[in-house]
């Protein structure tokens, strides 16, 4: 019998671990093939560095399979929000793009943020459900959930754009 029971509580403990955390990072390796298929959104975040207001400029970028949105501002006001149709599949154009990227995850270590320098946050969904939760602060390495070349993103993102990302996030400086 404490054979058995010991049995079920190491069963258990192995599945919280499989499945207790965002189901791409439960072994800090790439995300998954069956991630990637379960996607219908892909969402990402990049977080500006400490700069006067005229340089700052934060965005996000947001992709469905059905429209792609960036939205800019620079420290809370919007200053470009715009939404733009897919053509049929880009989505998937986009997907098979980000795996060649070889995003991993990887475990946060204990550190104090530093100030001043660029972070970006990386999301997969499947409906409401978060498959993948990717976090870079590009100051502090420690403090990051991922592995990715700074704005690998958001270049292969910027493909269902009419412009590149950099060109839409310069288009909202004064020239």
């Amino acid at each position: 019998m404490k054979k058995l029971f010991r049995m079920l509580i190491m069963a258990a403990v192995a599945v919280a671990l499989a499945f207790g955390c965002d189901k791409a990072q439960a072994d800090n390796g790439p995300i998954k093939e069956a991630i990637w298929a379960q996607a219908d959104r892909i969402e990402y975040y990049f977080g500006d560095s400490s700069t006067p207001p005229d340089y700052h400029r934060s965005y996000s970028l947001t992709v469905t399979k059905a429209e792609a949105r960036i939205v800019v501002d620079s420290y809370g006001t919007t200053l470009l929000d715009k939404t733009y149709k897919l053509k049929s599949g880009q989505f998937a154009k986009v997907v098979a793009e980000l795996q060649k990227l070889g995003i991993r995850s990887k475990k946060k270590q204990e550190g104090t943020p530093c100030s001043g320098g660029t972070t970006e946050s990386f999301y997969l969904y499947a409906g409401k459900e978060k498959l993948f939760n990717g976090y870079q602060d590009n100051c502090e390495e420690r403090l990051s959930t991922m592995v990715v070349g700074t704005k690998a993103i958001p270049r292969v993102l910027g493909m269902v754009f009419p412009k590149t990302v950099d060109e839409l996030v310069d288009s909202t400086r004064k020239h």
